[in-house]
């Protein structure tokens, strides 16, 4: 019965770190989403100065849904039922208007950042969980 709980209690500390951490072991926060959406989608005329709906900082994102039919933003540790992934992932189907951003779209690592960002669980900037807890800063 002891080894049933050690196993246990492994396989739930497993699952948790896992889920925390994407296939190369890091968490994504929000800090290199906020600096993609930054560069390719606050400019004037699109989401910058409130144009264009905005919800692009990290409350709107994560407290808002979409005027698509009502579809969340982000569905945390689900990036393929996120309308924001929908929005910029090119793979030739949106939801609901047009593919974002307008012209050159995003990088296939920009995606991929946004991607593992949504599926390590969409944490706000500094939310990651420490990897060495001896070697980090509180």
């Amino acid at each position: 019965m002891h080894n049933k709980l050690i196993y246990l209690a492994y396989l739930i500390v497993t699952f948790f770190f896992l889920s925390k951490t994407n296939l190369t072991g890091q968490c994504t926060d929000f800090e290199p989403v906020a600096a993609i959406i930054a560069q390719s989608c606050s400019s004037a005329g699109c989401h910058g100065g409130g144009a264009g709906g905005t919800f692009l900082s990290y409350a709107e994102l994560i407290n808002n849904n979409s005027n698509c039919g009502g579809l969340p933003y982000i569905v945390a540790g689900d990036a393929s039922a996120s309308f924001f992934y929908d929005k910029v992932n090119e793979d030739g189907s949106v939801a609901c208007g047009s593919p974002m951003p307008f012209g050159p779209g995003l990088s296939a690592a920009q995606i991929a950042t946004i991607e593992d960002w949504i599926n390590d669980g969409a944490l706000d900037i500094g939310d990651c969980p420490c990897p060495d807890p001896g070697n980090c800063d509180d």
